[in-house]
Order: C-alpha cells, then sequence, then structure tokens
C-alpha cells in the first residue's frame, strides 16, 4: 500500500504510486492544468493573459453579471509558487484522510467548497476586490474531513477548527 513509510520515502516513488493507484487521478489531472496554466499566464502566452482576467475574482465583474468568477478565481494563481504551495498543500490532505473517500467525492467537495468560499467572499468581505488562490477552499476541505472522520475525538475534529479559524 501507499502507505509503506519505505514507499514515502522517494517522492518520485509515492507520486508513480499514487498515479498507478487512481485514487488520485482526478486530483493530479487538476494539479498539473493548474501548473500548466500558470507556467502560461506568467510566460505571458496571450491566451493564457485574457483566460486569467476574464476567470479571477473581481467585486466589479461580479456585479456586473459575471457570476463565475464565484467559482473560477480559486482555480487561478498569480505565479507557479502559489500553485505549487496550493497543490502540495491539496495533496497532503488527501493523503491525510485517504481512506475516507474517492477522488470523485473530493472534486465534488473541492468544487462545492469553493462556490461556498466565492459566495463568502462576496458576502462577508465586501473590501476584497480582486482574489486568486484555493487556499480558502483548502482550509473549508481540511476541516470538513477532520469533521467527517469517525476515528477522531470530537476535541480533535473542534482543534482542526480551531486552528484553521486562526490561521
Amino acid at each position: 500500500t501507499i502507505q509503506d513509510k519505505h514507499q514515502l520515502q522517494n517522492p518520485l516513488t509515492t507520486l508513480l504510486l499514487l498515479i498507478k493507484s487512481r485514487t488520485y487521478a482526478p486530483l493530479l489531472v487538476v494539479c498539473s492544468a493548474l501548473l500548466l496554466f500558470t507556467f502560461l499566464e506568467i510566460h505571458q502566452v496571450n491566451w493564457a493573459r485574457k483566460v486569467f482576467e476574464l476567470g479571477i475574482y473581481d467585486r466589479e465583474a461580479i456585479a456586473a453579471g459575471e457570476i463565475w468568477r464565484l467559482l473560477s478565481g480559486h482555480f487561478l494563481h498569480l505565479n507557479v509558487f502559489h500553485a505549487s504551495i496550493n497543490i502540495i498543500a491539496l495533496i497532503w490532505i488527501k493523503t491525510l484522510f485517504a481512506r475516507q473517500q474517492s477522488s470523485w467525492h473530493d472534486l465534488t467537495f473541492i468544487l462545492v467548497l469553493n462556490a461556498l468560499t466565492g459566495i463568502g467572499l462576496w458576502l462577508f468581505v465586501a473590501s476584497l476586490q480582486r482574489y486568486t488562490g484555493l487556499s480558502g477552499t483548502l482550509h473549508g476541505y481540511l476541516v470538513l474531513l477532520a469533521f467527517r472522520n469517525q476515528t477522531f475525538s470530537w476535541y480533535t475534529r473542534v482543534g482542526f477548527l480551531v486552528v484553521v479559524g486562526i490561521k
């Protein structure tokens, strides 16, 4: 299994095992797309820049009716480092809670959390004009999986919520 300590020592071996297991396949596709798009946007590929500008969370554009930005802004990142940190966090969270549900459930949770995060930003953070990144969604995902984990005590679950809330 992937949980074998010896297999986890080499990151490349771990990545290959994750791909082979197909447990992470949908998330790895999303992560690869995030990195590729971020790379293209940074290198000023014209169509990537246009997509970036059409997709970021932009309060003025949302007010004008471009509501897809409530969801799409979470998949866009300012640079490769920003995207990489979010991808590492996503894979870490998935590894921490690997046995809870399938990757298809993960994708559903992430899409729903993206929408809720976008709506939350719109309703409760009026000063925020523009936003990109997956960080808010990842915090919600971590808390959601912690509360769904039946092996954690109630105190541990609340601890996840408090730590994420403080962050």
